[in-house]
Order: structure tokens, then sequence, then C-alpha cells
């Protein structure tokens, strides 16, 4: 689990994302907006380790809702 705000869950976000090529950018869109809100961004690749920040379900983008990646 990695604890970061701003420019931290940029790069933690980053990673995160990488390994969804397709959707990469918005993938670190909505992810950096659910790190804001949480503090955290689990390890690991998309839809992995989710029970390892406390809120990490989703976020609205654009008044949508899309599940934290």
């Amino acid at each position: 689990m990695t604890n970061g705000v701003g420019a931290d869950c940029v790069a933690k976000c980053q990673d995160r994302c990488k390994t969804h090529p397709s959707a990469k950018r918005f993938c670190q869109k909505i992810c950096t907006r659910c790190c804001m809100s949480c503090k955290c961004v689990p390890t690991g690749p998309i839809g992995s380790n989710a029970e390892q920040c406390k809120n990490w379900t989703a976020t609205l983008y654009h008044g949508v809702p899309y599940k934290c990646p």
C-alpha cells in the first residue's frame, strides 16, 4: 500500500495503469482521482489488491461514476 497525495498519486497511478495500454491515460485520470480521495493507491496492476486501500471503490468523473482501477 502506498500513501500519497498530488504528484505522488500521479506517479503511483502511472505504475498501476501501465498494464492497461489501450486506456492508460483514462486509467491514470480515474486512479489519480481515487487516490486524491482516499490518499492511497493499492500495489500491483489494475483490479488487484483493492482491499489495501480503504474506500478504493468508485469515483465521479464528469458526473459519471467509475470504479477505481
